[in-house]
């Protein structure tokens, strides 16, 4: 076993920010070390978020350019996937861009926003949210072209839109942008899912999760492996998927709705009741007929797979 142990310091001052470390088998070093890199670089861009809009508080407080707004909005992202963190988010990246109309990295912020309220059933009425998100990513693509995450978050619009197959190529021209681009790899995998292809999704999230193995969007990645596991009826293996994810972000609550679905096609219906509690008092007024109108996805075999999930989420007193 090969350990590599990173830390970051002030060069100003000296102080230590950060340190992790990263482990792998020493007959592997040369084949995964740009692995290695790409998961040192991508936890460091998270806490480099964090430290500069910390620092930008700090130094700034009452004059905050629009650098220092956008990192909070990233930060606030970062920190948990709830429903409070991505509107204070997005009030964060609004202000950004009346300070700097031109300001990409706020221009991509703001669309993320719009479109996780659809993609995770914040809102009932997605029409408010996904032209504007797509207004938003065109105005970063004319200004920055090249920027990976423009084509990422592109791909994630294209999926809250119904529009998979789109979805994957602009996740791979992400990719030929950004070989490193972890988030685009996942998105490429839940994609096949949603084209009624899950035997096609682990592969590809689980190279996003090694590239970013301690990524903030982690819980999306482990459920996303944990539904096409129940898509192919593999119902144990999906169970331990949902438990991981709670544990990488135990205040995203979709999560405790699969984790339940999975307890019942394991034979443990008892121990479903409490999750699946939990995640209805996380979103009131969640119903059959609301969920279904605002699934991901039309495709007829993606469409197919859905029926038990339902009757599982049925048996567990959700309302229809």
């Amino acid at each position: 076993m090969v350990r590599v142990n990173t830390q970051l310091i002030d060069a100003e001052t000296g102080a230590h920010l950060w340190a992790d470390r990263f482990d792998r088998l020493r007959a592997e070093l040369i084949e995964t070390q740009s692995e290695i890199t790409a998961g040192i670089a991508s936890t460091l861009r998270v806490k480099l978020v964090d430290i500069e809009s910390r620092r930008g508080q700090r130094e700034r407080p009452n004059n905050p350019n629009a650098m220092d707004l956008a990192m909070r909005g990233w930060a606030l992202i970062y920190a948990s996937q709830t429903q409070d963190n991505n509107a204070a988010a997005r009030r964060l990246f609004e202000e950004a861009l009346r300070v700097d109309p031109q300001a990409v990295s706020a221009l991509t912020g703001l669309s993320f926003t719009h479109i996780r309220d659809v993609l995770n059933r914040w809102t009932n009425a997605p029409d408010d949210h996904l032209p504007k998100a797509d207004e938003l990513l065109a105005r970063s693509l004319a200004l920055a072209p090249d920027n990976a995450a423009t084509h990422q978050y592109t791909a994630l619009l294209r999926r809250a839109q119904r529009r998979s197959a789109e979805a994957i190529a602009a996740a791979e021209r992400a990719v030929s942008l950004n070989r490193n681009m972890a988030a685009a790899y996942t998105e490429m995998g839940w994609n096949y899912a949603l084209l009624g292809q899950p035997e096609k999704t682990e592969a590809s999230v689980q190279q996003g999760i090694r590239l970013s193995p301690r990524d903030p969007f982690l819980v999306y990645w482990l459920s996303y492996i944990g539904v096409a596991k129940l898509h192919q009826h593999q119902d144990e293996a999906a169970l331990e998927m949902f438990r991981r994810a709670i544990d990488a972000d135990p205040g995203f609550p979709s999560n405790y709705g699969w984790l339940a679905a999975a307890y019942v096609f394991t034979g443990r219906e008892a121990e479903a009741r409490e999750p699946m509690e939990r995640w209805l008092r996380a979103v009131p007024g969640m119903t059959l007929t609301r969920y279904k109108a605002l699934e991901q996805s039309d495709h007829p075999a993606y469409v197919a797979q859905r029926p038990r999930i339902y009757e599982a989420w049925r048996k567990l007193g959700m309302p229809e």
